[in-house]
């Protein structure tokens, strides 16, 4: 352990408030989202690492770095990447869309 354990009462709701100290000590801000597990009689609380589902890198929860398509993170460098690789950024109609004058 890198601290000494601290005492705390879980409210008649189920929820235990984590000391300020380590809050600061692990980044979490208030309604960071963790992920909570249990391992033997030990419950574990560790700070949700999104990672990208196509290139596995991590990203800042509350950094703008990426955006959630179907409950999955995508970060920016692979949008950047499908983009080029689909041919973003050209006109609609040169992407298979055929005009009405039949060009």
């Amino acid at each position: 352990m890198d601290s000494a354990p601290v005492m705390r009462r879980v409210d008649r709701l189920g929820r235990v408030a984590l000391p300020n100290r380590i809050r600061r000590q692990l980044g979490i801000a208030g309604h960071d989202p963790l992920e909570i597990w249990v391992n033997g009689e030990a419950i574990i609380l560790q700070r949700l690492t999104v990672r990208c589902l196509f290139c596995g890198r991590g990203a800042g929860v509350r950094q703008q770095e990426g955006v959630v398509l179907g409950g999955k993170f995508v970060c920016r460098s692979c949008i950047e990447q499908a983009r080029r690789e689909s041919g973003g950024g050209r006109p609609r109609a040169e992407i298979g869309v055929r005009r009405r004058d039949g060009e």
